[in-house]
């Protein structure tokens, strides 16, 4: 993946959600909505929050920002800053970038899907052409759970400036050559995100982890 400002991550255990949300609570705010959700909730939610000031401070980010929600969850950013924070129900990475050098970045990562949650959403989540281009090395689960996680990964970084919903069936993944892919869109999005502008996908795949990455570069 392309030098970002800022990257920090950490591994959870669920065992620990409850002890790990009183501590932050410590010293990070929790949004109202937020005051009586589970303990897993309020943990993945403020270890999110955790990491972004992390990664901010790696990238020279002195203050201590406070990184609010917008009105459909997404974080906001420090002006001049693009990012994205994800998680699993293990994992939580936050990555950061000068908004000089990229337009948009997303991170998603998934546990690969079960063969009964593959059977349900995979018609939902791919294209009839994706449906042809299983790569022969990678299986079922991992192929969908990697079209998934791009296709959110693409969202998270285009969201900021489409400010709209749209679907999976709005862009399609291509693999480039072995492990490098590519995502196209389908549809125009907005003026500056035409039908067939591409985005390369970053991605790590692991047994118990899918990550991967978009970037749009201001020079796109």
């Amino acid at each position: 993946m392309p030098n970002l400002s800022g990257y920090f991550s950490l591994c959870l255990d669920p065992a620990d959600y409850t002890a790990v949300a009183e501590a932050l609570q410590a010293e990070l705010p929790l949004p109202q909505t937020l005051l009586s959700a589970v303990p897993k909730r309020q943990s993945l939610y403020l270890t999110g929050r955790y990491c972004a000031r992390e990664a901010l401070k790696q990238a020279g980010w002195t203050p201590q920002p406070e990184i609010t929600t917008g009105p459909v969850g997404e974080p906001i950013w420090p002006p001049g800053w693009v990012g994205s924070i994800t998680h699993s129900q293990t994992h939580v990475s936050v990555a950061i970038a000068a908004a000089t050098a990229y337009r948009g970045l997303g991170l998603d990562n998934e546990t690969p899907m079960s063969e009964k949650t593959l059977q349900a959403v995979k018609d939902k989540i791919s294209t009839p052409s994706e449906r042809q281009k299983q790569p022969q090395n990678m299986s079922e689960q991992v192929y969908y759970t990697l079209l998934f996680s791009a296709k959110e990964s693409l969202y998270k970084a285009l969201y900021p400036t489409v400010r709209r919903f749209f679907d999976f069936q709005a862009a399609e993944l291509h693999q480039r050559d072995a492990g490098r892919f590519e995502i196209a869109l389908i549809e125009t999005l907005h003026p500056e995100l035409p039908a067939d502008q591409c985005f390369p996908v970053y991605c790590q795949l692991a047994a118990e982890q899918i990550f991967t990455a978009v970037l749009w570069q201001t020079a796109d």
